[in-house]
């Protein structure tokens, strides 16, 4: 009870397709999961996946019973690619005609949404949705927003938690020795005391180790390229507008007194032994270790760090203004080729996808009884077999597949707190971002983004890892770089394009 008394706490102060005639097709029978007479399909179906498994075809085979024991005509060919490989597969896969149907095109991944609308490589899919009424219905309406590009939608969006969240999570062993009282934590600041009598009783090699230790969004601030950051930006990005902002001024996210706070408080917690000094080759394993104590990330209901990483549960608070975020919203998107031959056939794999809880978690966790069990059926919370290698057998992502609010429970407390109805209310209750709906073409400033991501790669780690004595000086030796590499250049392109958007409003 008590860690239910925290999530809902953390919820409350967080936020206080073109028009088809397939021959022989009964639309209407279709998409009411009665079974078609139509020339059979094959759907190929490209997604990321932490590693691509050896169980990968069991799993194919499973899913396409279920498939077809809905639609008999319709076969789904599984393309895996492993989150490593997955941006340059991608490229190359688009770069070279190759064919593909239903493809994962997340924003957050060197801008592949972006980058393939505006290479006309995805299709555009309003009159396909007119067809697919349950997969329209299912996404909140705000969360389209974040595909579309005009008045065109050119992929369905990831069903989660669409709200800036972030803030700071501590691991529960290290809280329940050291209390908190989080009702006091309004800023990173104030948990400076508590750090102090932490690091001197304990031996930690520090609060954490993470990319994208800043975040604009703790400011209210909605990134408008997450991918315009590099590897160490990737999520915030480095240009945005304030969410509240109505004349949706594009700033420079790292020329604002909040980065030279940030900075200033990184090296301070450097020198004080709070962050670590160095890269650590052996981050994870000192995660699981609890060498590292805590995160300065996502502060969301569902701490996804115990689950992917098996290290100890995480307590925290988000910190971030309550709004419905144009960097979150369409981050994880799935589109279609522009070129598929089977686009009637990818949307309906696509509804099934994001409806049909079967196919969803068979995709996500495997086959039934060889891949997973079930712990509680009634509060959808299900466990691995006894002995099963994680890191052999079959994974997916369930943010990554869409409606991630279909996916069972693994972790117990996420199905005691019912997490996913957690975040679906804290996606009810936000205040929506002045830039939801607005998409960025990279095409006309491609050369300097590439430049500018160059130069973040090269020499803003030091900087934001706390590792610069002289930071103030840094800081404006790295900003004269990024205006060199073009930064100008693209920020002037994306005002432009966000006052053209803004104006049809």
């Amino acid at each position: 009870m008590k860690r239910k008394n925290f999530f809902l706490k953390l919820a409350l102060s967080s936020f206080v397709v073109v028009a088809f005639a397939i021959s022989g097709l009964q639309a209407t029978a279709a998409f009411s999961g009665e079974a078609a007479e139509t020339e059979p399909a094959t759907v190929r179906y490209t997604y990321m996946v932490p590693f691509v498994s050896e169980r990968s075809d069991q799993v194919e085979t499973r899913l396409n019973e279920l498939v077809q024991a809905k639609y008999p005509w319709l076969t789904v060919e599984l393309d895996p690619i492993s989150q490593g490989d997955y941006a340059e597969r991608i490229s190359l896969m688009f770069s070279s005609a190759a064919e593909c149907d239903a493809v994962y095109t997340p924003k957050w991944l060197a801008g592949i949404y972006n980058t393939r609308v505006a290479n006309g490589d995805l299709m555009a899919l309003n009159t396909l949705l007119e067809s697919a009424p349950d997969l329209k219905a299912t996404i909140p309406d705000l969360a389209w927003t974040g595909t579309m590009v005009g008045d065109s939608i050119y992929a369905v969006p990831g069903n989660q938690l669409n709200v800036a969240v972030s803030g700071i999570s501590i691991m529960e062993p290290i809280l329940e020795k050291y209390p908190l009282d989080w009702d006091s934590i309004e800023k990173v600041e104030d948990i400076e005391p508590w750090l102090e009598e932490v690091f001197a009783n304990e031996d930690l090699l520090g609060f954490g180790y993470l990319e994208n230790w800043y975040r604009p969004d703790l400011y209210g601030y909605d990134s408008i390229d997450t991918g315009l950051g590099g590897a160490l930006f990737s999520t915030p990005g480095i240009l945005g507008v304030h969410y509240t902002d109505e004349t949706r001024q594009v700033i420079n996210m790292l020329a604002i007194p909040e980065f030279e706070n940030y900075l200033d408080r990184a090296r301070r917690w450097n020198e004080l032994g709070y962050a670590p000094s160095e890269m650590d080759p052996e981050v994870f394993v000192h995660l699981i270790e609890m060498k590292y104590i805590a995160q300065m990330n996502y502060a969301q209901p569902h701490d996804w760090w115990v689950s992917n990483y098996g290290i100890p549960a995480l307590s925290g608070k988000a910190l971030a203004p309550p709004f419905y975020a144009n960097f979150r919203v369409g981050q994880n998107s799935t589109g279609i080729c522009a070129t598929s031959q089977n686009s009637e056939a990818s949307i309906i794999f696509l509804e099934l996808l994001n409806t049909d809880k079967d196919i969803f978690n068979t995709l996500l966790y495997g086959v039934e009884g060889e891949d997973w069990v079930w712990v509680d059926q009634d509060a959808n919370l299900i466990a691995r077999p006894e002995g099963y290698d994680d890191y052999t057998g079959y994974a997916g992502i369930d943010w990554v597949l869409g409606n991630q609010f279909m996916a069972y429970y693994r972790e117990p407390r996420w199905a005691e707190n019912d997490v996913w109805g957690l975040e679906s209310a804290l996606n009810e209750s936000a205040t929506p971002s002045v830039m939801l709906g607005f998409s960025f073409d990279r095409t006309p400033v491609e050369a300097e983004i590439a430049q500018v991501i160059a130069v973040l790669d090269e020499y803003a780690a030091p900087l934001v890892y706390g590792w610069v004595e002289d930071w103030d000086t840094g800081l404006a030796d790295l900003l004269t770089m990024l205006d060199q590499a073009g930064l100008g250049v693209i920020q002037a392109e994306m005002q432009s394009q966000v006052d053209s958007w803004a104006a049809e409003q």
